[in-house]
């Protein structure tokens, strides 16, 4: 005989001591379960499938990476980020961009960019970081890239 009483929200049995349960009651109520389970975990406003998964771990590995350090004041030092950059901003902090000489003999680059193709003077980036430098005297070039003065902080982002 089925329960005297049943569940609220599934309807499943829900038998009293005198109650005699019996196997096509468990049935029906396993039938009950399997649906409900299966309605639920096939839900795609509640879960995600497996191609989401993916696209949402592959983003969260473009997150950019941003960090800071303060320069040494040697002409060049690599940064381990863990991985190729292909694109990266350095900065120095409270110097961002370039200074122009007026006699225009040459100029101080306080930034740099760079991309695995290339980029601007004193930053270039690495299989698993950057390189940054600091140029000890006016290049033949006319750009005195400052991207590692000793005791001045530079910060930077670099997207993967």
């Amino acid at each position: 005989m089925a329960s005297s009483n049943k569940t609220d929200n599934l309807n499943l049995n829900k038998w009293i001591a005198t109650d005699k349960p019996k196997r096509e009651d468990f049935v029906s109520d396993n039938e009950i379960l399997d649906q409900a389970l299966s309605s639920h975990t096939q839900n795609s406003g509640v879960h995600i499938n497996a191609d989401e998964r993916t696209l949402w771990t592959n983003s969260a590995q473009k997150t950019p990476v941003t960090g800071s350090y303060v320069g040494d004041g040697t002409t060049s030092r690599d940064f381990a980020l863990g991985f190729q950059p292909e694109f990266i901003i350095v900065a120095q902090v409270n110097y961002f961009g370039y200074i122009f000489t007026l006699s225009g003999e040459y100029t101080k680059g306080y930034m740099a960019m760079a991309s695995p193709a290339g980029g601007t003077p004193g930053l270039s980036v690495l299989t698993s970081g950057f390189r940054v430098k600091s140029a000890a005297s006016v290049p033949s070039d006319g750009m005195f890239y400052k991207i590692n003065d000793n005791g001045k902080t530079y910060i930077y982002i670099a997207f993967r």
